[in-house]
This record gives structure tokens, sequence and C-alpha cells, in this order.
């Protein structure tokens, strides 16, 4: 009973479920956030100038952004020695750091590996560790 209620309702083939298409507001969305990720860069970048009792006052003003309190936060507890709030913030104004790992290599194994069947390659990595 009930599907036969929603026929009437429902797309015809052909039709679209969207025939204006995407809203403008969804393809700016990226734009918007990359603006935000900008402001919050520069809020933070501002608040660490500041000492610890002028951050403070500055979170008690009641007009503050959820973006400016949440900065505030970050700062504020960062400047406390908070560590997960130092790499909070220091990875959204800096990055992350990219784990780099020298690898050195003692002997030029290359021409025995192209001379080596499969046995002597695993005697060969056997050696080695």
């Amino acid at each position: 009973m009930a599907t036969e209620q929603l026929k009437p309702h429902q797309w015809q083939p052909g039709q679209s479920g969207n025939p204006n298409g995407r809203p403008v507001d969804a393809m700016k969305a990226e734009a918007r956030a990359a603006k935000q990720y900008a402001k919050f860069k520069d809020i933070m970048l501002d608040l660490q100038e500041l000492s610890t009792d002028d951050i403070k006052k500055w979170l008690d003003v009641p007009t503050r952004t959820m973006l400016e309190v949440t900065a505030g936060k970050l700062v504020l507890e960062s400047s406390k020695g908070n560590l997960q709030a130092l790499a909070a913030m220091s990875e959204r104004l800096f990055g992350k750091v990219k784990d780099v790992q020298e690898v050195t290599q003692k002997k030029d194994w290359s021409e025995e590996l192209e001379k080596a069947d499969k046995a002597q390659l695993v005697t060969m990595l056997r050696k080695k560790a």
C-alpha cells in the first residue's frame, strides 16, 4: 500500500533528482575551508605574541567565534607545556614533519646479486641479518 502511494512522487526514467545541479555553495566549500584554515593560522600566529594572561582576557570576550576560541585555547594550552597542543599547533602552522630515514650500505652487493641464484640469495640475506 505504501509503495503505491509513493509512485506518483517517484522520478520518471530520465528525470534528474536534482534538476538545478549541485548547489553553488557545495562547489565553494573547499575554497571556504582553505580560507578558514588560513584565518586559523593567522589567529594562532597573532596570539603567540601575547602573554598567557592576555590570551585569557582575549578568550573571555563573549563575541569570539568558535574558530577564534579553538585557536586561542590551542595556543594557551601549548604555552602551558601541553605537548599534544604544541604538536597540533605546529602541524597546523608548519605542516607535518616528514619522517626521513637515511639508509647507508657498507658493501656494494649489485654484482653478487646479479650472479647469485635463489639459494645463494637466501644465504647472503641470512648472513646480513
